[in-house]
C-alpha cells in the first residue's frame, strides 16, 4: 500500500483534488445562487493550477526539450514561483474574499479586507527583491505570512458566528465546515516547510514519511470538502 502511493502520488493527488470539482458541479444547481459556487469554480481553479504546476516534468519530454532550455537556470526551472503565486498567495486572496462575503459584522469585513490587500502588497515588494530566491525554495516568509493572513481570517469568521444575532446550528453551517476542515489542513502542512531545513534526500524514511503526511493531509481535505458539498445546506442567497 505505501509503495503504490508513494509511486503514483501525483496521480493519486490528482485524482482526489478532482472529487470535489465532479461533486460541485454535479450539485451546481442546488449552489448557483449561494456564494458556495465560488468555491466550486475555485476547486476547479486548483486542479487546472495542480496540473500546470507539474511542467517541470514535461519539460523532461522530447515535445518540450526545447522549452527546458530556455529556463534552464532560472526561476522557471522549478515550480516554487508557481505555487508561491498561485496557491500560497493566490488561496489566501480568494478565501479572504470568500469569507469576507460570509461576515456580517462590519468591522470584522474591513480588517479582513485590510490585512489581504497588506499581504498582497507586502509580498509584491518581498518577490520584487527576492525573486531569485524561489529558485531552489519556497518562501518561509510568504508562506507564514499567508497562515497568519488565513488564521486571522477563519478567527473572525468564528467570531462573527459567535456574535451573530440569528443562531444557526454549526453542523448545518457549510461556511463553518470548509474554515475548519482549511485550518486542520494549514497546520499539518505549514511545519513540513520548516523541517525542510533539516531534510536530507538520501534520507528515505524522511522523505516518505513527508509525502505520507501531504497525502493523507490532502485526502482529510479534498473528501472533507467533497462531504461539504453533498450535505451541506445552503444558507444564503448571493444577491442577498
Amino acid at each position: 500500500m505505501s509503495d503504490f502511493i508513494l509511486k503514483n502520488y501525483s496521480l493519486l493527488t490528482r485524482v482526489i483534488e478532482a472529487i470535489p470539482v465532479i461533486v460541485g458541479f454535479m450539485f451546481f444547481n442546488k449552489y448557483k445562487s449561494t456564494r458556495v459556487i465560488y468555491f466550486i469554480y475555485f476547486s476547479l481553479f486548483v486542479l487546472l493550477g495542480e496540473i500546470i504546476a507539474r511542467y517541470p516534468g514535461y519539460l523532461n519530454t522530447e515535445t518540450f526539450k526545447w522549452l527546458k532550455s530556455l529556463v534552464s537556470g532560472t526561476v522557471f526551472q522549478r515550480n516554487y514561483w508557481w505555487y508561491t503565486i498561485f496557491w500560497v498567495i493566490g488561496s489566501s486572496v480568494f478565501y479572504a474574499f470568500y469569507f469576507h462575503n460570509s461576515i456580517k459584522v462590519k468591522l470584522f469585513r474591513d480588517l479582513i479586507k485590510w490585512i489581504t490587500t497588506s499581504f498582497v502588497i507586502v509580498s509584491i515588494f518581498y518577490l520584487s527583491f527576492y525573486w531569485d530566491n524561489l529558485r531552489n525554495s519556497s518562501s518561509y516568509f510568504i508562506n507564514v505570512y499567508s497562515l497568519i493572513n488565513l488564521l486571522v481570517i477563519i478567527v473572525l469568521f468564528f467570531l462573527d458566528i459567535l456574535t451573530s444575532s440569528v443562531h444557526i446550528k454549526l453542523y448545518k453551517q457549510i461556511d463553518f465546515h470548509i474554515a475548519f476542515i482549511l485550518l486542520i489542513w494549514w497546520l499539518i502542512i505549514t511545519p513540513l516547510m520548516f523541517f525542510n531545513d533539516y531534510f536530507n534526500a538520501l534520507d528515505e524514511q524522511y522523505t516518505n514519511l513527508q509525502w505520507f503526511i501531504r497525502f493523507f493531509a490532502n485526502v482529510f481535505m479534498y473528501i472533507g470538502f467533497t462531504l461539504v458539498l453533498i450535505f451541506g445546506k445552503p444558507e444564503k442567497s448571493i444577491n442577498e
